[in-house]
């Protein structure tokens, strides 16, 4: 699964061609991305969009984030949980890859010391720019 994103620099138009979005651009041929291949879609709020290619992506429990101009974002729609976006499948999900296990030490270390810059930012142990990456703290 992968995100799409749709810059809408020139007249775009997202349409539902079942079991697809397709993207109709002038003067280039129509491009289709089946729904199940989507993580997510991050859209320009220039570009146009039909409803019943929104209300799909909502049914497939596909995410949609508009962006306006200055990259703020401007709306975002979640729909459905898809059956596939469960913590628990997309657990196994990443599990079953080969690379696996080091996918999610990775992720693990990451939002632990996250968790941990957050906290000392919080307590004001140290600031952002401190030389120290890591802090282990024990709470009592």
């Amino acid at each position: 699964m992968q995100a799409l994103y749709i810059e809408g620099k020139t007249e775009c138009h997202v349409s539902w061609d079942e079991p697809a979005l397709r993207l109709e651009i002038p003067e280039q041929s129509d491009r289709l991305f089946p729904l199940a291949r989507l993580s997510r879609i991050i859209s320009a709020d220039t570009v146009e969009w039909s409803m019943p290619s929104l209300l799909a992506c909502a049914d497939a429990g596909v995410p949609l984030v508009f962006l306006a101009q200055n990259g703020d974002i401007r709306l975002r729609c979640w729909g459905q949980p898809a059956p596939r976006q469960s913590l628990t499948q997309r657990l196994l999900d990443l599990l079953s890859r080969p690379d696996g296990i080091d996918q999610y030490q990775d992720w693990y270390n990451s939002v632990e010391k996250m968790a941990v810059r957050s906290f000392c930012t919080t307590e004001k142990i140290f600031s952002s720019n401190s030389a120290l990456p890591w802090i282990t703290l024990s709470l009592v």
